[in-house]
C-alpha cells in the first residue's frame, strides 16, 4: 500500500464532472515498417510485457472512510489488461478530422475509479494504414517526468521490441484493506500529523510575508487577484464535452 500525497491527492479533490483530471495523448504511428506487421494482439502482448516498467497501470485506489485521510494505491488484485487496452476503427475516410472527434470523444469522459486510472485505444482504420495510439493517465497517478518516463518505457529505438525479463521477486497483488483497517491506518498517520503540519504552517505564512512585501516595493507589479480574468469567449462556464485539434509543424521549424 502507498499513501498519495498531498499534491497527487488534490488531484482527485478537484475533479467534478465537467472538469477531468487525467492527461491525455494521441499518437499517430506508421506501422508499414514493423517486422511482421501490426497486430492488436502484438501491441497488447508487448504492452502486458512492460507492465513491469509501468508501475501506475496495476494500481488502482481505496478510499477512507468518512474522508478521515488521502486514499491509498493498492496493486490491483482484479487486474484487467484488456479492460484498459480497446480496439477501435475510424469511420472513412479515416483522416485527421475523424481522429481529433474520436479524441474529444475520449477525452470528455471520467475514468473509473473502482480500476487503475488509465485507458488505452489502438485506433485501426487511418489513412495511408496508420495507428492511432490515444492514452489517458489519471494526473494523481503520474506527473509530467513519471509520464515521460512511461512514454520511454513503451518504446522502442529499434524496429525489434525489448522483451522485458520477468521480474524477480514477481508482481504480487494486494489484499484489499477492509474500512476498519483504513480507519487505524488513517487515525495512525494523522497522530504524527500536527508537527508536520505545524512546520507547514510556519512556512506557507513566511512564504506570505515575503510575497506581501515583494508586492509592495516600487516598479512591482502583484499579480491579479482571484477571478478576474477578463470576459472572453474562452472564459466561460465549461462542461463534459471536449474538443481536440491538432497541426503539424516542420521539425527543422521547431
Amino acid at each position: 500500500m502507498q499513501r498519495l500525497t498531498g499534491l497527487d491527492a488534490t488531484f482527485l479533490y478537484m475533479e467534478t464532472p465537467t472538469n477531468h483530471m487525467h492527461v491525455a495523448s494521441t499518437i499517430v504511428v506508421d506501422p508499414s515498417t514493423v517486422p511482421g506487421g501490426y497486430s492488436f494482439e502484438r501491441v497488447r502482448a508487448l504492452v502486458e510485457n512492460r507492465l513491469p516498467l509501468l508501475p501506475p497501470f496495476r494500481r488502482r485506489l481505496v478510499e477512507v472512510p468518512f474522508g478521515l485521510h488521502h486514499p491509498i494505491w493498492i496493486e490491483d488484485p482484479d487486474f484487467d489488461l484488456d479492460y484498459h487496452i480497446r480496439r477501435a476503427a475510424l469511420p472513412a475516410p479515416g483522416g485527421k478530422k475523424e481522429l481529433e472527434e474520436f479524441a474529444a470523444d475520449v477525452f470528455g469522459r471520467p475514468l473509473d475509479r473502482s480500476r487503475p486510472l488509465w485507458e488505452m485505444y489502438l485506433i485501426e482504420g487511418l489513412e495511408h494504414g496508420h495507428i492511432g495510439v490515444v492514452t489517458k493517465v489519471h494526473h494523481s497517478a503520474i506527473d509530467g517526468v513519471s509520464g515521460a518516463e512511461l512514454t520511454v518505457n513503451l518504446l522502442d529505438l529499434t524496429p525489434e521490441p525489448l522483451i522485458i525479463p520477468e521480474p524477480d521477486p514477481a508482481w504480487k497483488p494486494d489484499r484489499v484493506p477492509t474500512d476498519i483497517e483504513m480507519v487505524g491506518y488513517a487515525l495512525n498517520s494523522l497522530a504524527r500529523t500536527p508537527v508536520r503540519a505545524a512546520k507547514a504552517l510556519r512556512r506557507t505564512t513566511e512564504m506570505a510575508l515575503s510575497l506581501r512585501r515583494r508586492n509592495r516595493q516600487p516598479n512591482v507589479s502583484p499579480p491579479p487577484a482571484l477571478f478576474s480574468g477578463p470576459k472572453t469567449f474562452l472564459n466561460t462556464t465549461i462542461t463534459a464535452h471536449r474538443r481536440f485539434a491538432m497541426t503539424e509543424v516542420s521539425l527543422d521549424d521547431v
